[in-house]
């Protein structure tokens, strides 16, 4: 989920790209005058009641600017550039970034569920978790019927509230396992941008957050039979997207040149010292030197794409603005046994296909037992590990707050004029012409449009005493 300060930060970048690099009508005009994101038509999706955007930690000695902006002890408004001492800390909604309120976007909630394709019971119990209106007798319900052992599912993971318990339950697995252990280390670098010290924005980059966030992770330890999860989309056509889940059922040595033929082009350069340094054995009797050493690589088994596929190299990047790129090169896998709710967002268990969840359902964070219980296409592919209680359902008062006001907004839509809505113009921008016609459902809309911007700020989502 992006977060209101995020979303203000990209608006910022864009518009200052179109002031320096733009079309003729841009040049001349002030960043500040030119339009939010730069004039380019997006679409935003998500849904605020899931998991909200991980807010930083402000570092000691930081402060509050009166706008809000959180700096460094050393932040000084008269420097040459002052905004290399500023924080960012991920903070807010995106509903409450200035660049939301001045795109006036046209928001349409989405209505139709298409992960629990007919379970009607299941979606209407999961849509009252996920507003926070979940009966006790519901729950009790839940609890009876999903306190059981899954039956016929091959391909179980659980998903736990806590990362150490998740490394401990995938350790032990993978231990359980007979056989040899293959380890694959990852290969990391930094690419520096234009401008600035080279060394300078080396240290930034080294010391950027992508090292303990990549989701492929510095060292993998592999063996025969591990669950895996894939971490790329290599072929979202035949279903090997980020989030399928399958199980190694062998390691083949490849020779360099067929790994080269694996890999993306553009991703070669960075790949190739991965390659290097998980060098297995030379291969006898080649007369090509590129065929004279192998890489030994898993293959792995996806069950839902019915297929076995052997997995090369994948580069992971972040683009650091001003500073250049973090780079990590390696194997797009990671055990999966049992992953975090944190990591199981945008994952689907489809049941269908032999999948099952057990879920950890204790959560501590806005929407995040609605979450976990929700990747799960049919409740017949759930087990609770302990009984859901009414305290583990956590849900954003401000989150059901736009939701409320952005129905509000489209129910006082539909009573104007529609040759007023025909001239295609935002809510905001309807607000003053409805009320200049003494329209039916203006007002309505004043109030919907009040209730948005009562919401605040991402500004005044954190106080550093």
């Amino acid at each position: 989920m992006v977060s209101g300060e995020f979303l203000d930060r990209l608006d910022e970048q864009v518009r200052e790209l179109r002031h320096l690099y733009g079309d003729d009508k841009y040049r001349g005009v002030l960043v500040e005058d030119i339009p939010p994101l730069g004039g380019i038509q997006v679409v935003l999706v998500g849904d605020f009641l899931q998991l909200p955007p991980i807010q930083e930690k402000a570092p000691a000695g930081s402060r509050l600017l009166e706008d809000g902006r959180a700096v460094l002890p050393d932040y000084d408004d008269g420097a040459a550039n002052p905004r290399k001492h500023e924080l960012f800390l991920n903070r807010g909604a995106a509903y409450q970034s200035e660049v939301f309120r001045r795109l006036d976007l046209a928001c349409v909630e989405l209505q139709e569920p298409h992960r629990q394709v007919g379970d009607r019971a299941f979606v209407d119990l999961l849509n009252n978790i996920r507003e926070g209106r979940c009966l006790p007798s519901e729950l009790e319900g839940l609890n009876s019927r999903c306190s059981r052992p899954l039956g016929q599912a091959t391909c179980v993971t659980s998903l736990l509230p806590k990362n150490d318990h998740v490394c401990q339950v995938n350790a032990e697995r993978l231990a359980s396992l007979g056989g040899n252990t293959e380890t694959f280390a990852s290969s990391d670098s930094v690419r520096v941008g234009g401008g600035g010290t080279d060394s300078q924005k080396e240290r930034e980059l080294w010391a950027n957050t992508f090292w303990k966030s990549c989701l492929a992770a510095s060292e993998l330890e592999l063996k025969v039979g591990a669950q895996v999860m894939l971490l790329a989309n290599m072929d979202p056509k035949s279903g090997l997207v980020n989030g399928a889940v399958g199980d190694v059922c062998s390691f083949v040595d490849v020779p360099m040149q067929r790994v080269q033929q694996l890999v993306p082009s553009e991703q070669w350069r960075a790949v190739s010292a991965w390659c290097d340094r998980n060098v297995r054995e030379t291969l006898v009797g080649t007369t090509n030197d590129s065929d004279a050493t192998a890489i030994r690589l898993p293959r792995v088994n996806f069950p839902r794409a019915r297929r076995e596929v052997v997995i090369a190299p994948w580069l992971f990047r972040c683009d650091v603005v001003g500073a250049g790129q973090c780079r990590r090169a390696q194997l797009p896998l990671k055990l999966a046994w049992a992953i975090t709710h944190h990591k199981a967002q945008g994952l689907t268990v489809d049941v269908a296909s032999g999948e099952g969840v057990r879920v950890d359902p204790q959560g501590f964070q806005q929407g995040q037992t609605y979450v976990v219980l929700s990747r799960v296409t049919e409740e017949r592919g759930l087990q609770l590990l302990k009984h859901i209680e009414s305290g583990h359902i956590h849900v954003s008062n401000d989150a059901l707050l736009f939701f409320a006001a952005i129905r509000a907004i489209a129910e006082a839509q539909q009573r104007l004029p529609p040759a007023l809505l025909a001239t295609g113009a935002g809510s905001r921008a309807l607000i003053h012409e409805a009320a200049r016609l003494n329209c039916d459902g203006a007002e309505e809309l004043r109030r919907g449009i009040a209730d948005l911007d009562a919401l605040g700020t991402w500004r005044q989502c954190l106080r550093i005493h």
